[in-house]
This record gives structure tokens, sequence and C-alpha cells, in this order.
């Protein structure tokens, strides 16, 4: 028992070793701080729509108006809130999810004219959306003076647990998001990992480490942590532009980490196969087109053939989104997302036995 333990421990520090050297080697060349800049600017473009909605001169607000009140009007003359009118309050609720953004929703109460003019008018509801909610005291300030500039007396606007929270289906910028942390992930771990390969081949170490005592395994698992550390890198500042869109932190960090695993397995084997990036980009194009085809369509809402889209639902890619956007929901449980889940890592365990059969094979 104590030889399998220290075999253990000592095949743990290979391992480790493994790593710590192309870790070291990423800090010398320079490319975790490409992965930073890479994925700061695509976050920039997933950001987008929020951030100009922020800095529109002039703000929306989304306006449910159950009893046809005249202050409808008044707010439309008046022109200080660009107003959005919807028909009921689910559909209150939907645009302000699409819409992901610093905006206040606001149900209006049948009889509100009659018991503005008695005096004692009925409060307002305010919904803000739940990536929007530290912004929800501003936005209920703001408006509650405004209206009581309006109508020359205070209105009060209620938005205590008024908080609207995406379903699990994802819809409008959310959707976007996911889809760039799935992108992000596949990008890095299958087009960056394989440099951990062609290196080795480039400098000729591969086959130092063949002939060292680390097994095919342990190199592959060496390599495998360098590349969890490039998507993990990547994942975090995507995490740090998205925090306040995630409910579930639990749901959406193992998320991350099953997809990097898929990720980082794929670039492994794509640079076990070729021997340099030219090569490589030559041949995998098409299939990661593929990969990532159900992400692009999802973004678009495009309806699909049942077929197609029970053949793409397969992919891990739909799995990963899927995962994602229930971590931004507010009924999300972990015994929902295992199944996509484990989805995904039933296509990284073929895939890491393929890339340690391959570099056994390289030693021969």
């Amino acid at each position: 028992m104590n030889t399998a333990r220290g075999k253990s421990v000592e095949g743990l520090r290979v391992i480790l070793a493994v790593a710590a050297k192309d870790v070291v080697d990423a800090m010398k060349n320079k490319t975790t701080i490409s992965v930073i800049i890479g994925m700061f600017l695509m976050m920039l473009s997933a950001q987008a729509f929020p951030f100009i909605m922020k800095l529109a001169a002039i703000p929306r607000m989304i306006v449910y108006d159950a009893g046809s009140s005249r202050l409808i009007a008044e707010l439309e003359d008046d022109g200080q809130y660009r107003l959005v009118k919807v028909d009921s309050k689910l559909e209150l609720e939907e645009i302000l999810v699409d819409m992901n953004a610093e905006v206040l929703g606001l149900v209006i109460p049948p009889g509100f004219d009659q018991a503005l003019a008695s005096g004692e008018p009925e409060e307002l509801e305010g919904y803000v959306v739940w990536s929007s909610r530290s912004a929800a005291s501003e936005l209920k300030s703001n408006l509650e003076a405004h209206l009581e500039r309006l109508l020359g007396q205070p209105v009060r606007v209620s938005v205590e647990g008024n908080v609207v929270y995406p379903s699990p289906e994802g819809s409008g910028h959310l959707v976007m998001v996911a889809g760039v942390l799935v992108v992000a992930l596949g990008v890095v771990g299958s087009l960056m990992v394989p440099y951990l390969m062609f290196e080795e081949k480039q400098t000729h170490t591969m086959e130092v480490l063949l002939v060292s005592p680390a097994t095919a395994g342990q190199i592959v698992a060496g390599k495998a942590l360098t590349g969890l550390f490039y998507c993990l890198t990547a994942v975090a500042v995507a995490f740090a532009f998205n925090y306040n869109a995630f409910t579930h932190w639990g749901i959406a960090v193992l998320a991350a980490i099953c997809g990097a695993l898929v990720a980082i397995a794929v670039g492994l084997v794509l640079g076990s196969l070729f021997e340099t990036a030219q090569q490589m980009s030559l041949w995998v194009s098409i299939p990661l087109v593929i990969i990532f085809l159900p992400v692009m369509l999802k973004a678009t809402e495009l309806s699909l053939p049942a077929a197609l889209a029970s053949f793409l639902s397969w992919l891990p890619t739909a799995a990963l989104a899927d995962v994602f956007l229930l971590s931004f929901s507010g009924n999300a449980t972990l015994a929902r997302a295992l199944p996509e889940l484990a989805l995904v890592l039933a296509w990284a365990v073929p895939v890491y036995a393929a890339e340690v059969w391959i570099v056994r094979r390289s030693d021969r």
C-alpha cells in the first residue's frame, strides 16, 4: 500500500513539474498577458449594447399601464424618459431581461389617476433585471424625484423584491454572454493549447520527456493543467466583466472547468497530430465551425429542422451554453446542471484517451 501511495505521489510530482515548466514559460513569453488582453477585447464586444444603453442621453423605461392612466401622456410630453409601452407585466419582464441594462420597468395600477386626485395615490411598482439590481435604488430615486416635479406631489415607487430573473432558456444579451464564454474557452483551449505540443516538438524536448520517468498519461495531465491555467485565466476576465449577471456562481465555475477540459483535450490532440500551426489551420477550421455552430445559432434565434436541432444538442458547446444560461437564471439547481455537465465531460474522456495513445505511440 505504501508503494502504491509512493507511486501516486511521485506521479503527481511529475505532472506538477511538467505543468510548472509550461506555466513559467508562458509567463516569460507573455502568453498569459496575450490571453488576458484577447479575452478583454472579446468581452468588450459582448458588453457593447448595455454600455451604449447606459450612456444614452435619454434613459429608457419599460411601462405597463394597467388602467389607461394619464401619467403615460405626461411622461411622453415631458420627454425625460424614452418609454417602451407593453401590454402585460410578463412582456415587461421579458424586455427587461432582453435588454439586461440599467433600465427600470414600471407598472401603473388601475385607478391610479383617481387615487392621485384624492391625494393618496397608490404606489407604483418598479422592476429591475437581476444584473442591474445594484442600480435599483438610484433608478427608483431618480424616477420618484421626476414624478414629483411632473405631478406636483410625491409618488412612491416600490422596487423592494421586484427583481426579474432570466429564464434558464436565456434570451437577448445573456445568450451572447453565454456564447462568448463558450467561444472563449474553445478558442483558448483548442487554438492556444496546441502550442504546448508544437514547442516541445520544435525544441525536441518531447523526446527528453518520453525517455524520462514520466509516462504518457503524466505528460498529458501536465499539459492539461497548463491548458487549464490558460482557460481559467481567460474565463476569470469574462466573469469579472459579467459578475452581476450570475445568480449561481458554483454552477458557472463548474461549467467553466468542464468546458475547459474538453477544449484542452481537443487542443492537445491537434498539437500532437500536426507539426505546425499552419498545418493545423488548414484542416481544423471546418470541424471547429461545426462545434461552435450551436452557440452561433442560439444567438441568432433561428428555427432549425428537428433532426438538425437534435444533432446539435448533443455537441458539448450546446450543453455548455445551456449550463451558463442556467447559471444566470433565478431557479437554477445543481441537479438541473448535472446532465449537461455530464454530457460535456463524456466528450472529454475519449479525447484524452486518444491523446495519451498518440503520445505513447510517438515514443516508438
